[in-house]
């Protein structure tokens, strides 16, 4: 009797180790799935720290135009600067000893002339912009006391500035002929990475990446459409088709609410505008100056203040003619 109760003791401690083991295991298992879980929720709330957002977008644009004749300001610009550099090299009035008319083959061979080209680099250096109306004004002078006038009465200076112009217009280079101009096909490729974070109850955080691409385009200059938004300067980038290129469009800081005023600081390189009121994700309508820049603003503002800014919606150049077709993506 006593042997079979040892054996039933033995049988007894054996299945409560087994069963223990079994627990074991299963508490194992528990622990391990536990633990993937509670890493899966830390990887979201880091992810939810920043959002992520984003853009793509594919035009193609056929643009047409007609452009006038005009006068190209850059070239009547040089001839203006070399006309100043002749007479201060020379002590002469550019005209021609015959016709007395203005004479500008006469500029270009003393700036064509090797042993002058040092004094013309020089001159070009240290010519200030303040400077052209003092020494316009000082040829315009002895132009008319050539003509038997008085330096003094403002008519004959308008008379011998009009006739300084005609001479200086008729150059050639500075007229252009009006033509036509015809780009059946443009693709372009927008790609915004939006970036946004509550850093604290005060503070936010917002970012973005931004590409523009036309294509087939293997330089980084900008499309310019004549307007102050195209500019080639690094606040007008990446707003305007330029290159492949991935850059930071905005990136900064706003704190609020500081000190329990209704007072911020914002710090970054920040938009200039976010466009304007009327102007939609797709319109080619943007503001003049829709540049972002590395600035700081401060300021207090009531709570129930708000600011707002109007301006005229689209004002299209009336010698253009742009029909477009665009895919959009966003995320």
């Amino acid at each position: 009797m006593k042997k079979q109760w040892m054996v039933v003791l033995a049988v007894a401690l054996l299945a409560l180790f087994a069963t223990n083991a079994l627990a074991d295991e299963d508490t194992d298992e528990k622990l391990k799935d536990l633990r993937k879980r509670i890493q899966k929720l830390e990887v979201a709330e880091s992810k939810d720290r920043v959002d992520f957002g984003g853009e793509l977008r594919v035009e193609a644009h056929t643009i047409t135009g007609e452009v006038p004749d005009y006068y190209n300001g850059m070239a009547l610009q040089q001839v203006l600067v070399n006309s100043l550099f002749f007479h201060d090299n020379t002590g002469n009035l550019p005209l021609d000893p015959g016709t007395g008319g203005f004479d500008y083959n006469a500029v270009l061979g003393l700036i064509g002339d090797p042993d002058n080209y040092g004094a013309y680099m020089m001159f070009l250096n240290n010519l200030a912009f303040a400077d052209v109306g003092t020494r316009m004004g000082a040829m315009l002078a002895e132009m008319v006391t050539m003509m038997g006038g008085d330096p003094s009465n403002p008519d004959h200076i308008a008379a011998a500035r009009d006739a300084a112009m005609a001479g200086m217009l008729a150059v050639p280079g500075v007229f252009q002929e009006g033509y036509s101009t015809n780009n059946a096909i443009l693709y372009t490729t927008r790609l915004r990475l939006d970036m946004k974070a509550e850093v604290s109850d005060q503070v936010d955080f917002v970012g973005r990446l931004a590409m523009y691409k036309p294509w087939g385009a293997s330089t980084s200059v900008p499309v310019f459409n004549g307007q102050a938004n195209t500019m080639a300067m690094d606040a007008g980038t990446p707003g305007v088709p330029a290159s492949e290129v991935i850059r930071v469009e905005r990136a900064f800081f706003t704190w609020k609410e500081i000190g329990g005023t209704p007072t911020y600081l914002s710090l970054g390189r920040r938009p200039s505008t976010g466009d304007r009121p009327c102007t939609s994700a797709t319109t080619r309508c943007a503001p003049a100056l829709r540049w972002a820049r590395s600035s700081t603003s401060s300021s207090m503002v009531p709570r129930w203040a708000t600011i707002s800014v109007t301006t005229p919606c689209c004002v299209p150049a009336t010698a253009w003619a742009t029909s477009r077709s665009s895919a959009m993506a966003r995320c």
